[in-house]
């Protein structure tokens, strides 16, 4: 019988002998775990110097350690999409010796270099003096006779000079030609032997930025790689813009500038305090009862030579990333130069890094909500009163390339449908309609031209002004019943191909219905995912007709169909067009070659661009003239009133074309200022002291004192603390 003393030891044997076990198979685990670690081909790391060298010449040569790693056999790392922020969109993988030979051939230091070098030694060979030695310098003494060998040996020697010297003169012309031949054969085996080796550049290894390269043994024991990189650039108004980065980090944020650039360009960012920047913003907007809380400000500038630069300057758009927020971000606010305030429309790449496009910069607010009961705050209103107020205009359009307006109205729409939930509700309707599993984003891009178009002059566009030939719509749509619909645009292109009018889109996806009596177009796509849609437009021969209320004829005698044999009434041209295409869509063009009465809907009577007259014409311009005497008027021809100064005070002038109108009647716009920071003065031609101001109530006058008003849309706006009052020099 065992006791239990006897159990109890071989309770405790057991439980060591278990630890034993334990720690050993630990002890192989980690062995085993040592040995493929230490092994693996992936802890085999190198470290080479990369060298880069623009191909084009005009960045600077870039040397930098890059770490590869063996994996199977092979070193490999990847190579990056920026050199320096310049973004790179292939790299050539070339010899030292093609490297060596593009560096001194295009590096334009070492080429001047060379250029000094060559002119010192022909300087130097040109300097040193030629003996012109001749008879008549050796001039005997009056004891010729006595001294007629000692003469003679200087002769001889004189001689022997000369041909000495000649000879040397001789020489040093030969070593001078053949520096120069020998530069200059030594550039043309240069320049030859690159056009070689560029002529063969496909047998060379060609990587995009940011993918792998595989280093060669040769370059693994050479420790180098040389590299060509071909940089992301285009040229845009006789000037080179490159694709770069621009990068600054601050306190809180990193702020980041994509987009084409001038080489030279720099990034400044200043943090400013937030209490002065909300108070710009709520100066803008005292009706609006909203609290403007931002968790930072920078006024961002981009910099040119120690100038500001506008990407606006070059039509350009560039991207801006801000990096670093740790809270909820509502509104990015953009306070201009002006002092004028707008909404920036952004995305929330992920919680901590947002992003917007921008033509210009200046003082950019960003404002968070610590927590979403805070933003449901914001957004719903509490009390009735608040809707309809006021509300802070979003920033305007923006061209986006050099052929592409974008138009992103997601989340207008998406907020529409998720409101209708609310409102349905109300109604007794399902208030879960819309959710985010059946909203989707749909991108429409309206094509001013036919499928496959080359042709510019069957491209319409936005207008003359705004050359725009496509539209990009962003929309957020429901799905039902696994399909979507949606209602086109109308046709907004008005600089239309000429003698054609629009017919409807065409879409590379789904079906297109119209409406027989509106024409208005629906498209309808089977989906349930995010889908991009094309549609093109339909441009056909139209049907023109002419008016002219002088010298148009209803009696049968004009057929209305060319310049020289117009209609003379509205009537004839709208009975015509009914009668021969009055269900076509867009394709009845009516063209005014002189007066005539618009008196239907008690509007006033209007003219062609350029009237018929007697004596005097007058031409409307869809742009301002500045320098230029012109008129204000409300018409281009007769009977047009034009603004006309009158002491300190405005009157109006009837245009006639029998006769000028007054100096008093012309006057003379002035620029100052660029892009949106443009201001312009409307001084009288007649008294170049005067100015053209306008009242708080929208009485205008004249004033000794500059009055500025600015640009948008054609219109002139007074320049006070609201823009409510406009001129229009331009009637459609």
């Amino acid at each position: 019988m065992i006791s239990k003393k006897g159990t109890y030891k071989t309770q405790i044997l057991r439980k060591k002998m278990i630890s034993v076990i334990i720690y050993g198979i630990m002890f192989l685990i980690a062995t085993i775990a040592y040995y493929f670690v230490n092994t693996s081909n992936a802890q085999n790391v190198e470290k080479v110097i990369v060298s880069v060298i623009d191909k084009e010449a005009k960045l600077d040569i870039i040397n930098y350690e890059l770490k590869i790693a063996e994996e199977d056999g092979e070193f490999t790392a990847k190579l990056p999409e920026t050199q320096n922020g310049f973004y790179v969109k292939e790299y050539n993988v070339v010899s030292e010796e093609k490297f060596r030979k593009i560096e001194l051939l295009y590096n334009e230091e070492n080429n001047d270099l060379k250029e000094e070098a060559v002119a010192e030694e022909n300087e130097k060979i040109e300097e040193k003096p030629v003996l012109e030695a001749n008879n008549e310098e050796i001039i005997a003494t009056t004891d010729e006779e006595n001294n007629i060998q000692e003469n003679t040996e200087e002769l001889v020697t004189v001689e022997d000079n000369i041909k000495s010297e000649n000879i040397e003169t001789e020489n040093e012309e030969s070593i001078k030609t053949e520096n120069t031949e020998s530069v200059e054969n030594e550039e043309k085996s240069i320049s030859e032997n690159i056009q070689n080796e560029e002529n063969t550049e496909d047998e060379e290894i060609i990587i995009h930025s940011g993918e792998d390269i595989i280093i060669t043994n040769e370059q693994l024991e050479s420790k180098q790689v040389f590299l060509v990189a071909k940089y992301d650039y285009k040229e845009t108004n006789n000037e080179r813009l490159y694709h770069k980065k621009l990068s600054r980090t601050m306190d809180k944020n990193i702020i980041d500038i994509i987009g084409y650039l001038p080489q030279n360009a720099e990034i400044s960012v200043a943090e400013l305090e937030t209490d002065s920047v909300e108070d710009k913003i709520k100066n803008n907007f005292e009706d609006v009862d909203k609290t403007v809380k931002l968790s930072s400000a920078y006024e961002i500038k981009i910099i040119v030579d120690k100038e500001e630069f506008e990407p606006e300057d070059l039509g350009e758009n560039v991207k801006v990333y801000i990096k670093g927020i740790n809270e909820k971000v509502v509104n990015i606010w953009h306070v201009k130069d002006d002092d004028s305030v707008e909404m920036i429309d952004f995305q929330n790449n992920n919680d901590e890094n947002i992003t917007f496009e921008t033509d210009e910069f200046s003082i950019y607010g960003v404002e968070t909500l610590e927590n979403e009961e805070e933003e449901k705050e914001e957004e719903i209103p509490t009390k009735i009163e608040e809707v309809g107020k006021k509300a802070p205009r979003r920033a305007g359009l923006r061209a986006v390339g050099d052929s592409t307006l974008v138009i992103n109205d997601y989340t207008s729409d998406y907020y529409y449908y998720m409101g209708k939930n609310y409102t349905d509700s109300m109604t007794g309707v399902n208030s879960n309609t819309y959710s985010d599993s059946n909203l989707v984003e749909v991108t429409l891009n309206y094509h001013g031209f036919a499928f496959g178009e080359t042709d510019n002059d069957m491209k319409g566009r936005i207008s003359l002004d705004e050359t725009e030939d496509i539209i990009q719509n962003i929309r957020c749509v429901p799905v039902e019943s696994g399909n979507i619909s949606i209602e086109l645009m109308e046709n907004p292109f008005m600089d239309k191909p000429t003698g054609f009018g629009f017919a409807g889109w065409t879409a590379s996806n789904g079906i297109i219905s119209t409406d027989s009596k509106t024409f208005t177009q629906t498209l309808t796509v089977q989906t349930s995912v995010d889908v991009t849609i094309d549609l093109y437009a339909n441009w056909e021969a139209a049907k023109v007709v002419y008016v002219n209320g002088d010298t148009g004829s209803d009696n049968g005698l004009h057929d209305g169909l060319t310049e020289s044999t117009p209609f003379g009434s509205w009537s004839s041209a709208f009975n015509y067009l009914y009668s021969h295409n009055k269900n076509d869509r867009e394709r009845n063009i009516i063209v005014v070659t002189g007066n005539m009465d618009c008196s239907i809907n008690y509007t006033r009577p209007v003219t062609k661009s350029v009237q018929k007259a007697a004596n005097v014409t007058y031409t409307s311009s869809t742009s301002i003239i500045t320098g230029a005497r012109i008129l204000l008027s409300t018409g281009n021809g007769a009977h047009g009133n034009a603004i006309t100064a009158n002491g300190s005070s405005v009157t109006n002038t009837v245009l006639r074309t029998d006769a000028a109108p007054p100096d008093e009647a012309g006057w003379i716009i002035s620029a100052s200022g660029n892009g949106s920071n443009a201001r312009y003065t409307i001084r009288s031609a007649a008294n170049s002291n005067l100015y053209l101001s306008c009242s708080s109530n929208g009485t205008l006058s004249v004033s000794t004192t500059q009055t500025s008003w600015r640009l948008n849309n054609r219109r002139l706006y007074y320049y006070g603390s609201y823009y409510n009052y406009y001129l229009r020099w331009y009637n459609n």
